[in-house]
């Protein structure tokens, strides 16, 4: 009876071992496959600190950047500040075209020509604007022309000292821009209210135009003005050289395309220190992976009990290599 209860009760305690040694195993089974899916659960990702195990795809991932990417590509993008170069010849050039027109009118005037078809083609030639031999007419027979010019130029000359923007298409959302004056290499930070466009400035004109010189006969001023404004030209030139660095530099940082890993390609090193990019490659892989849970929980649970039923078999069949000899029979 003694040797029974002690054969029951190492039998128990058998099963009991065994059974703890298959929940060892599943366990262990369980953690080496999901190490990186647990380490990243208790100890997720952040900017600027390091990782400390090197995480693997396991099964083949596509990293869509242009997706996960595209909050950060537009903010890059809202905050990004166009350069434009201040451009003192346009000024010289704004002035010059003007004195053009003053001289093409007085030296006709001086000549005191018959014929204002030559007169004609040539402003229209020179200054793009249509006139009728009837405005020709009116132009050179003003007697004040040349105190009408001095004041549209001294006007002129007035608005071109603000900032004056040729295409405004560069500053949509924009609220500051950078300048960078000629023969330097720094920029200095203006506000988009300090600009105005080339039409803005070109209004601006015309009105302060009309308001002084109100008494002139609009026969003769309406021309004069057309040709005069289209003297005025921008001071401000968008850089394209150095704004397409600096929009090459974001869309680097910020790329679009689509990146495939296979099974066993590393995501992130052992100890790399973690960038935006890093974090934001981990959370689409675990979203990805949490998706394809339900295709991939089969095969592990397959594989783990298939490990626990060869361990099983393994300490049944080969360990006990046979039946437990019989504890000997004590005779005293």
């Amino acid at each position: 009876l003694q040797h029974h209860t002690s054969g029951r009760l190492l039998k128990q305690e058998t099963l009991r071992m065994r059974l703890f040694l298959n929940i060892i195993l599943i366990l262990l089974a369980i953690v080496a496959c999901y190490l990186e899916d647990i380490y990243i659960y208790f100890w997720p990702p952040q900017p600027e600190k390091a990782v400390y195990l090197t995480i693997r795809s396991r099964r083949s991932f596509s990293f869509n950047q242009q997706e996960a990417l595209e909050d950060n590509r537009q903010k890059a993008l809202s905050l990004y500040v166009p350069v434009y170069r201040y451009v003192p010849p346009e000024i010289e050039a704004s002035q010059a075209k003007f004195e053009d027109f003053s001289r093409a009118v007085t030296t006709f005037q001086d000549k005191k020509k018959n014929g204002v078809e030559g007169l004609r083609v040539q402003l229209e030639k020179d200054f793009g604007v249509e006139l009728s031999p009837t405005d020709i007419v009116s132009i050179v027979k003003y007697r004040d022309f040349r105190n009408l010019l001095e004041g549209i130029l001294t006007i002129e000359e007035s608005i071109l000292q603000n900032k004056i923007l040729g295409d405004s298409r560069h500053l949509a959302g924009k609220s500051t821009i950078e300048i960078q004056s000629p023969n330097t290499d720094g920029t200095v930070t203006h506000s988009v209210d300090d600009l105005i466009t080339i039409e803005k400035a070109r209004y601006l004109v015309e009105e302060k135009v009309r308001q002084l010189f109100w008494q002139v006969d609009q026969r003769v001023l309406d021309p004069v003005l057309r040709i005069c404004l289209t003297t005025l030209q921008p001071n401000l030139q968008y850089d394209q050289k150095i704004n397409q660095r600096r929009l090459e530099k974001i869309n680097r940082e910020f790329p679009s395309g689509i990146v495939a890993y296979k099974p066993g390609d590393v995501l992130v090193p052992f100890r790399k220190i973690l960038n935006e990019k890093d974090i934001l490659l981990l959370t689409a892989y675990q979203a990805q992976l949490i998706a394809g849970i339900y295709h991939d929980l089969p095969w592990v649970v397959f594989t783990i009990l298939f490990m626990v039923v060869f361990y099983n078999l393994f300490l049944a069949k080969i360990l006990t290599n046979g039946k437990r000899s019989q504890p000997p029979v004590s005779y005293t």
